[in-house]
């Protein structure tokens, strides 16, 4: 059986802290029973991130830590390039959020759009598709069970447990 792990977002922000447990609980356990590509969509911010929360100030940014993936497949865009795509004008969000969180989060569902697109692009070369977020730290094994679960009938499916 063979399965595509798909990773979205800005992929080099904290992968060099995440990528041992995405190896260990996800790339591990998929090996048992799989062979796995794995695809990035990746949001080039450029140099430095500043968190619209205040948490992150001028955070650098290193591109080379996305290189801690095995990836078979890569997109990236630049920030700048992204942000011509998508605009604000058109959304109407929560009243507390800024224009800022609003790019953000259309950044974000841009990226997810891509990996959808590409999951259908090359959907029968795969039994299934398996999409996760780099910024987590997976602490527990993915449940192959609920993978099985999935190969005998198309679903979406979330777990956390």
């Amino acid at each position: 059986k063979k399965i595509i792990l798909c990773l979205f977002g800005v992929i080099e922000r904290s992968i060099i802290y995440t990528f041992e447990s995405i190896q260990r609980n996800i790339l591990n356990v998929l090996k048992q029973e799989y062979d796995i590509d794995i695809y990035i969509h990746s949001i080039n911010m450029g140099r430095y991130l500043d968190s619209i929360h205040g948490l992150e100030k001028n955070i650098k940014l290193n591109r080379d830590n996305i290189n801690v993936i095995p990836y078979n497949f890569i997109e990236v865009i630049d920030k700048s390039d992204l942000d011509k795509i998508i605009s604000t004008k058109k959304c109407s969000w929560r009243k507390d959020y800024t224009p800022t969180h609003i790019n953000n989060a259309l950044r974000q569902l841009y990226s997810e759009e891509q990996v959808g697109k590409f999951i259908l692009k090359n959907a029968d070369k795969y039994d299934l598709a398996l999409v996760i977020g780099p910024d987590y730290y997976y602490s527990q094994p993915i449940n192959l069970d609920h993978l099985k679960i999935c190969l005998t009938k198309q679903c979406v499916y979330c777990r956390h447990e």
